[in-house]
């Protein structure tokens, strides 16, 4: 039963970072694209950690996949003990 909770709250967890993830890569997205940004160095630094932002929500989702395959027999295993 403990096992199952660790890794359903790390599912949870890395889904609310997704969600601040994707509002940092519409808010840097509306600023690149708004018409405010001027400086060639400020575009590439926003479009640098929009690239890494998106990598990391990447990551975040490839592991939530993993953790999601485990849950199910996680799940059954703690039935089976009670």
């Amino acid at each position: 039963h403990r096992a199952y909770k660790v890794v359903a709250d790390e599912v949870k967890e890395l889904e609310e970072q997704n969600v601040a993830i994707e509002a940092k890569i519409q808010k840097d997205s509306d600023h690149l694209y708004g018409g405010k940004v001027v400086s060639p160095r400020e575009v590439d630094a926003l479009e640098k950690d929009i690239q890494s932002l998106k990598q990391r929500r990447s990551q975040n989702e490839d592991r939530m996949l993993e953790l999601m395959e485990t849950l199910p027999p996680l799940e059954a295993a703690s039935k089976a003990a009670e």
